[in-house]
């Protein structure tokens, strides 16, 4: 064989065996996961998780996510063809008290661009909390799932406002593993309101140990998450157009 085909030849065969290859034929320093729910466990599956780049760019559909969040001018109304409805609904976490010792509250931290999302929720494993959902205009929920599981909710009374419905439901994150070190958990979750298709969107949380319950205490104090939705029936789809932390 001519000198320069060996050299050729030992290149090729040497840029093949310095970068292996998954299953699926990607390069694994390029898998983008973060920790998987097991619905049929109930609990979080961490053999799945592969890191993610230091970086990513915001797609054009964010931006303008991003930048329309609450401009829009006609939000809590019906269009009008009356087969979706702009809603805003707000979700308040609350720390229950047996717990342990510690502060109700619930805190979150801002990731920038290393994740899926730029802001992350702070729990604890082996722990209850309460969530209240404010939903406005007022439309009747029917179906709440989160994390795999479906969760009873009970309609709270709203003397303040008569333009929203208050619910209230209890989580527990009993089962749930700890968030590994520079990962980040998507726990999912499935809203459906009466006669209007389901949304589903997810929450991005760390989950530490319990027993290290000032970790997850630490950073800024999470008053509300609120979302901006569309919800659509017949041809229209249902969706998140923003997702807003206070």
């Amino acid at each position: 064989m001519p000198l320069f085909q060996a050299a050729i030849v030992a290149r090729i065969f040497h840029k093949d065996i310095t970068k292996p290859k998954d299953q699926t034929g990607l390069h694994k320093k390029n898998i983008q996961n973060h920790n998987l729910y097991n619905d049929t466990t109930n609990t979080f599956d961490e053999k799945k998780l592969k890191k993610r780049p230091n970086a990513r760019k915001t797609s054009e559909c964010e931006k303008k996510s991003l930048q329309s969040c609450g401009s829009s001018s006609n939000k809590s109304s019906i269009n009008s063809g009356g087969n979706d409805l702009k809603l805003k609904i707000s979700f308040y976490l609350a720390n229950m008290p047996g717990n342990g010792p510690g502060s109700t509250d619930v805190f979150f931290k801002q990731d920038g661009q290393r994740f899926n999302e730029q802001h992350t929720i702070k729990l604890a494993t082996c722990s209850n909390y309460q969530v209240k959902m404010e939903i406005e205009p007022m439309t009747e929920l029917t179906f709440f799932k989160l994390g795999g599981m479906d969760i009873k909710f009970e309609k709270v009374t709203n003397t303040a406002n008569d333009t929203k419905l208050v619910y209230q439901l209890f989580w527990s994150t009993a089962g749930i593993s700890t968030t590994m070190r520079k990962f980040r958990t998507d726990v999912p979750c499935t809203i459906k309101f009466k006669k209007y298709k389901k949304i589903n969107f997810k929450f991005q949380v760390k989950f530490y140990s319990s027993n290290d319950r000032k970790r997850s205490e630490l950073g800024k104090k999470l008053n509300s998450i609120d979302l901006e939705c569309t919800i659509g029936r017949g041809s229209y789809t249902s969706s998140v157009d923003c997702k807003t932390f206070n």
